[in-house]
């Protein structure tokens, strides 16, 4: 068990920040037995709060290819804003337990024609330290197709592709720009869009 350091807590809060006050904040404890929840769902641009149970044992993180929260003592917490659409796997470097936290991919409008352009939201601002991936699904079709990469966001548009009626399927992953790593993180949630 890794000794308790008691200054460290006043650090990292100075390293956190205080959350503000007109962001949405999803909470997610982190214990020894684990985070809870371990799957939480986030709009674009939402934060989250991990926050670190008072009656822990042992110091604990939450870390992930975006973020690193450092050993954080019982009682203290970390904030993070999630601006682009993916599944996030969040990491206790103290004792390996994982979370996920779910960013879903927007788009405008839902239904339309084959020479409707759709509107897709992929991140609630634009990042230069970020880069998005886009990959859909035809009607019917099992396998998902790669549309574009290394997009900078936040938006870019689809049109589709044939005159073929149906559901497309779209979902999102994130990378870093600087090295376009996207098996770092999970595709967000699928959104289907109604082509008639």
């Amino acid at each position: 068990m890794r000794k308790l350091v008691p200054w460290l807590a006043c650090v990292a809060f100075l390293v956190a920040g205080a959350a503000p006050a007109q962001a949405d904040i999803k909470r997610v404890i982190v214990s020894d037995s684990g985070y809870t929840p371990i799957h939480a769902i986030i709009a674009q641009g939402d934060r989250v709060k991990w926050a670190f149970d008072p009656a822990n044992t042992e110091e604990h993180s939450a870390t992930s290819f975006l973020f690193d929260s450092g050993p954080l003592e019982p009682g203290g917490s970390y904030y993070h804003k999630l601006i682009g659409a993916g599944v996030y796997k969040i990491t206790d470097s103290t004792t390996g337990d994982k979370s996920f936290v779910k960013v879903p991919l927007s788009i405008d409008p839902l239904s339309g024609a084959p020479s409707t352009v759709f509107t897709l939201t992929l991140a609630s601002e634009a990042s230069s330290r970020l880069v998005y991936r886009i990959q859909f699904k035809y009607p019917g079709a099992a396998r998902w197709i790669r549309l574009q990469s290394n997009i900078p966001g936040p938006t870019t548009t689809f049109r589709p592709p044939t005159t073929t009626a149906g559901t497309y399927e779209f979902r999102v992953v994130t990378a870093l720009a600087s090295d376009r790593r996207y098996s770092h993180s999970l595709p967000s949630p699928a959104v289907s869009i109604d082509v008639s």
